[in-house]
Protein backbone atom coordinates (compact mmCIF):
# COMPACT_ATOMS: atom_id res chain seq x y z
CA UNK A 1 0.00 0.00 0.00
CA UNK A 2 0.89 3.39 -0.37
CA UNK A 3 2.04 6.13 2.05
CA UNK A 4 0.03 9.33 1.98
CA UNK A 5 2.09 12.07 0.44
CA UNK A 6 1.45 15.30 -1.44
CA UNK A 7 2.85 14.55 -4.84
CA UNK A 8 2.26 18.36 -6.10
CA UNK A 9 3.39 20.42 -2.95
CA UNK A 10 0.27 22.35 -3.15
CA UNK A 11 -2.61 19.52 -2.93
CA UNK A 12 -5.78 20.48 -0.89
CA UNK A 13 -5.77 19.04 2.46
CA UNK A 14 -8.91 16.84 1.41
CA UNK A 15 -6.47 14.80 -0.40
CA UNK A 16 -5.57 13.38 2.78
CA UNK A 17 -8.25 11.52 3.29
CA UNK A 18 -9.18 10.51 -0.16
CA UNK A 19 -5.31 9.42 -0.35
CA UNK A 20 -5.75 7.25 2.95
CA UNK A 21 -8.74 5.51 1.93
CA UNK A 22 -7.57 4.67 -1.69
CA UNK A 23 -4.34 3.43 0.21
CA UNK A 24 -6.02 0.95 2.56
CA UNK A 25 -4.54 0.17 5.36
CA UNK A 26 -5.90 -3.32 5.42
CA UNK A 27 -4.39 -4.20 2.20
CA UNK A 28 -1.02 -3.91 4.04
CA UNK A 29 0.37 -7.50 4.01
CA UNK A 30 0.07 -7.48 8.23
CA UNK A 31 -4.03 -7.36 7.80
CA UNK A 32 -4.34 -9.88 4.84
CA UNK A 33 -2.36 -12.27 6.52
CA UNK A 34 -4.46 -11.44 9.92
CA UNK A 35 -7.93 -12.36 7.40
CA UNK A 36 -6.25 -15.57 5.96
CA UNK A 37 -4.94 -17.05 8.99
CA UNK A 38 -7.72 -15.34 12.12
CA UNK A 39 -5.18 -15.17 14.46
CA UNK A 40 -5.99 -13.88 17.80
CA UNK A 41 -2.84 -13.38 19.16
CA UNK A 42 -1.81 -11.21 16.13
CA UNK A 43 -4.66 -9.25 16.94
CA UNK A 44 -4.00 -9.04 20.91
CA UNK A 45 -0.73 -8.18 19.68
CA UNK A 46 -2.14 -5.33 17.26
CA UNK A 47 -4.56 -3.30 20.19
CA UNK A 48 -2.26 -3.89 22.70
CA UNK A 49 0.32 -1.35 20.74
CA UNK A 50 -2.89 0.62 19.52
CA UNK A 51 -3.43 1.16 22.65
CA UNK A 52 -0.32 2.49 23.99
CA UNK A 53 0.12 4.49 20.59
CA UNK A 54 -3.56 5.92 20.17
CA UNK A 55 -5.96 5.37 22.45
CA UNK A 56 -4.24 6.52 25.26
CA UNK A 57 -2.64 9.49 24.02
CA UNK A 58 -5.78 10.37 22.05
CA UNK A 59 -7.71 12.78 23.80
CA UNK A 60 -4.65 14.49 25.21
CA UNK A 61 -3.54 15.18 21.70
CA UNK A 62 -7.00 16.14 20.28
CA UNK A 63 -7.54 18.72 23.04
CA UNK A 64 -4.14 20.16 22.36
CA UNK A 65 -5.22 20.30 18.51
CA UNK A 66 -8.35 21.64 19.31
CA UNK A 67 -7.16 24.86 21.37
CA UNK A 68 -4.09 25.85 19.10
CA UNK A 69 -5.62 25.95 15.87
CA UNK A 70 -6.45 29.59 14.54
CA UNK A 71 -10.00 29.32 13.26
CA UNK A 72 -13.56 28.81 15.00
CA UNK A 73 -15.31 27.19 12.36
CA UNK A 74 -12.27 24.56 12.53
CA UNK A 75 -11.92 23.86 16.08
CA UNK A 76 -15.78 23.86 16.51
CA UNK A 77 -15.49 20.54 14.18
CA UNK A 78 -12.39 19.56 16.58
CA UNK A 79 -14.57 19.85 19.35
CA UNK A 80 -17.74 18.12 18.47
CA UNK A 81 -15.47 15.11 17.81
CA UNK A 82 -14.00 15.50 21.20
CA UNK A 83 -16.77 15.49 22.65
CA UNK A 84 -18.14 12.65 21.03
CA UNK A 85 -15.05 10.67 22.56
CA UNK A 86 -15.13 11.67 25.43
CA UNK A 87 -19.00 10.15 25.51
CA UNK A 88 -21.15 13.73 25.19
CA UNK A 89 -21.30 14.21 29.02
CA UNK A 90 -21.50 10.85 30.12
CA UNK A 91 -18.07 9.66 30.74
CA UNK A 92 -19.91 6.03 31.03
CA UNK A 93 -19.97 6.25 27.24
CA UNK A 94 -16.67 7.80 26.23
CA UNK A 95 -14.52 5.30 24.12
CA UNK A 96 -11.27 4.92 25.15
CA UNK A 97 -12.05 2.99 28.11
CA UNK A 98 -14.23 0.41 26.11
CA UNK A 99 -10.72 0.07 24.24
CA UNK A 100 -8.90 -2.12 27.24
CA UNK A 101 -11.91 -4.14 27.93
CA UNK A 102 -11.31 -5.49 23.95
CA UNK A 103 -7.66 -6.21 25.08
CA UNK A 104 -8.11 -7.64 28.32
CA UNK A 105 -11.06 -10.45 26.59
CA UNK A 106 -8.16 -11.43 24.11
CA UNK A 107 -5.70 -12.32 26.32
CA UNK A 108 -6.58 -15.74 26.33
CA UNK A 109 -4.67 -15.49 23.03
CA UNK A 110 -1.63 -13.73 23.53
CA UNK A 111 1.13 -15.51 22.41
CA UNK A 112 3.27 -17.05 25.01
CA UNK A 113 6.57 -15.99 23.94
CA UNK A 114 4.80 -12.33 23.80
CA UNK A 115 6.97 -10.20 26.86
CA UNK A 116 7.23 -6.71 27.27
CA UNK A 117 9.69 -6.50 23.47
CA UNK A 118 5.89 -6.78 21.65
CA UNK A 119 4.74 -3.36 22.81
CA UNK A 120 8.22 -1.75 21.92
CA UNK A 121 6.18 -0.95 18.15
CA UNK A 122 3.81 0.48 19.55
CA UNK A 123 5.56 3.04 22.12
CA UNK A 124 7.98 3.76 18.93
CA UNK A 125 4.76 4.75 17.49
CA UNK A 126 3.34 6.90 20.03
CA UNK A 127 6.79 9.06 20.30
CA UNK A 128 6.65 9.80 16.39
CA UNK A 129 3.15 10.72 16.33
CA UNK A 130 3.89 13.01 19.28
CA UNK A 131 6.58 14.50 17.67
CA UNK A 132 5.04 15.21 14.40
CA UNK A 133 1.92 16.50 16.29
CA UNK A 134 4.30 18.98 18.59
CA UNK A 135 5.29 21.07 15.20
CA UNK A 136 5.24 24.70 15.34
CA UNK A 137 1.86 24.68 12.78
CA UNK A 138 -1.28 23.31 14.69
CA UNK A 139 -2.07 21.83 11.27
CA UNK A 140 0.43 19.32 11.92
CA UNK A 141 -1.61 17.91 14.43
CA UNK A 142 -5.01 18.02 12.39
CA UNK A 143 -3.04 16.35 9.30
CA UNK A 144 -2.11 13.24 11.87
CA UNK A 145 -5.23 13.51 13.30
CA UNK A 146 -7.19 13.20 9.78
CA UNK A 147 -4.67 10.30 8.63
CA UNK A 148 -5.31 8.57 12.11
CA UNK A 149 -9.10 8.73 11.65
CA UNK A 150 -9.22 6.77 8.24
CA UNK A 151 -6.33 4.28 9.21
CA UNK A 152 -8.84 3.86 12.90
CA UNK A 153 -11.63 3.09 10.70
CA UNK A 154 -10.17 0.52 8.18
CA UNK A 155 -8.23 -1.48 11.23
CA UNK A 156 -11.73 -1.79 12.97
CA UNK A 157 -13.49 -3.03 10.03
CA UNK A 158 -10.81 -5.47 9.53
CA UNK A 159 -10.45 -6.54 13.19
CA UNK A 160 -13.95 -7.11 13.61
CA UNK A 161 -13.92 -9.66 10.91
CA UNK A 162 -11.60 -11.69 12.74
CA UNK A 163 -13.48 -11.59 16.00
CA UNK A 164 -16.99 -12.10 14.58
CA UNK A 165 -15.24 -15.17 12.46
CA UNK A 166 -14.15 -16.20 16.06
CA UNK A 167 -17.58 -15.70 17.45
CA UNK A 168 -16.16 -13.89 20.24
CA UNK A 169 -18.72 -12.05 22.51
CA UNK A 170 -19.14 -8.98 20.71
CA UNK A 171 -19.81 -6.95 24.59
CA UNK A 172 -16.21 -6.66 25.04
CA UNK A 173 -15.75 -5.38 21.52
CA UNK A 174 -17.74 -2.79 21.71
CA UNK A 175 -15.20 0.11 20.78
CA UNK A 176 -14.07 -1.92 17.54
CA UNK A 177 -17.65 -2.85 16.58
CA UNK A 178 -18.70 1.62 17.85
CA UNK A 179 -15.42 2.59 15.27
CA UNK A 180 -16.45 0.73 12.31
CA UNK A 181 -19.51 2.98 12.37
CA UNK A 182 -18.76 6.38 14.37
CA UNK A 183 -15.60 6.65 12.45
CA UNK A 184 -17.22 6.78 8.96
CA UNK A 185 -19.49 10.48 10.30
CA UNK A 186 -15.80 11.36 12.17
CA UNK A 187 -14.28 10.73 8.42
CA UNK A 188 -17.06 13.17 6.97
CA UNK A 189 -16.07 15.94 9.60
CA UNK A 190 -12.13 15.66 8.65
CA UNK A 191 -13.47 16.28 4.83
CA UNK A 192 -14.84 19.16 6.42
CA UNK A 193 -12.24 20.66 8.63
CA UNK A 194 -9.87 19.50 5.82
CA UNK A 195 -11.65 22.43 3.81
CA UNK A 196 -10.76 25.12 6.47
CA UNK A 197 -7.33 24.56 5.88
CA UNK A 198 -6.64 27.12 3.15
CA UNK A 199 -3.28 28.59 3.75
CA UNK A 200 0.10 27.03 1.55
CA UNK A 201 1.90 27.08 4.84
CA UNK A 202 -0.58 25.54 7.03
CA UNK A 203 -1.39 22.55 4.06
CA UNK A 204 2.15 21.81 3.89
CA UNK A 205 2.33 21.22 7.66
CA UNK A 206 -1.07 18.89 7.28
CA UNK A 207 0.87 16.69 4.54
CA UNK A 208 3.84 16.31 6.28
CA UNK A 209 2.35 15.07 9.25
CA UNK A 210 -0.28 13.19 7.39
CA UNK A 211 2.66 11.69 5.29
CA UNK A 212 5.03 11.09 8.55
CA UNK A 213 2.09 9.35 10.80
CA UNK A 214 1.77 6.99 7.26
CA UNK A 215 5.19 6.01 7.65
CA UNK A 216 5.16 5.53 11.42
CA UNK A 217 2.05 3.53 10.76
CA UNK A 218 3.43 0.88 8.04
CA UNK A 219 6.33 0.69 10.50
CA UNK A 220 3.87 -0.45 13.07
CA UNK A 221 2.39 -2.97 10.98
CA UNK A 222 5.72 -4.13 9.54
CA UNK A 223 7.05 -4.64 13.15
CA UNK A 224 4.05 -6.64 13.80
CA UNK A 225 4.27 -8.64 10.63
CA UNK A 226 7.74 -9.88 11.95
CA UNK A 227 6.34 -10.80 15.33
CA UNK A 228 3.55 -12.36 14.64
CA UNK A 229 3.92 -13.99 11.55
CA UNK A 230 7.74 -15.11 11.31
Amino acid sequence: MDVVKDETGNTSAVEIVRQAQRAGLDSHPFFTTLEERGDLGAVWALMANSEIALVRPLIRRLVDTTARVTRDDLRSLLASQLNDELGQGDYSRAHSPMFPKAVQALSIAKPANADDSWLKPGEVLCTAIDEVCRAPNPHAGLGAYIVLEVYSQQASTAVAKVVKKANLPLKEFKFVTLHEVVDLTHIDECVKMAEFVTEPADRAAAWRAAENVSIACMALLASLRGLCFS
